[in-house]
């Protein structure tokens, strides 16, 4: 990783990248399953090409890629990711494998553990 958090995630291959979503372990908002843990949800609205796995390169938290938006938080603001917390990262594709993996933020580094596919860290 270069610099500091918050992550930035490289991606490669092919496929089209629909959603993005990061779990924390804090109840985010007053929902059922996955959803009240969401700090961070992004998904694919106007497909142009540019979405293409490869072609995107990384996605950093918080920063909303040509055409997605972001479902979660509803206000705007990413929440900040804590110390020593662990959180969960998941790359929705069509045509092409998902990856997904979990992540701790320890002095001011990110550590990436347990991904699986085409992720990787920056």
């Amino acid at each position: 990783m270069k610099g500091s958090p918050p992550p930035t995630f490289l991606l490669a291959g092919n496929g089209i990248l629909t959603s993005v979503r990061v779990r924390g372990p804090n109840k985010q908002r007053d929902a059922s399953g996955e959803a009240q843990y969401l700090y961070w949800l992004l998904e694919l609205e106007d497909y142009d090409g540019s979405q293409v796995v490869g072609r995107l390169g990384s996605v950093r938290y918080g920063e909303i890629p040509k055409g997605y938006v972001q479902i979660y938080p509803e206000n705007g603001v990413t929440p900040p990711l804590a110390e020593n917390e662990h959180y969960h990262v998941h790359f929705v594709t069509t045509d092409a494998p998902h990856s997904k993996g979990h992540f701790t933020i320890r002095d001011g580094r990110v550590i990436f553990s347990e991904f699986e596919s085409n992720l990787s860290e920056r």
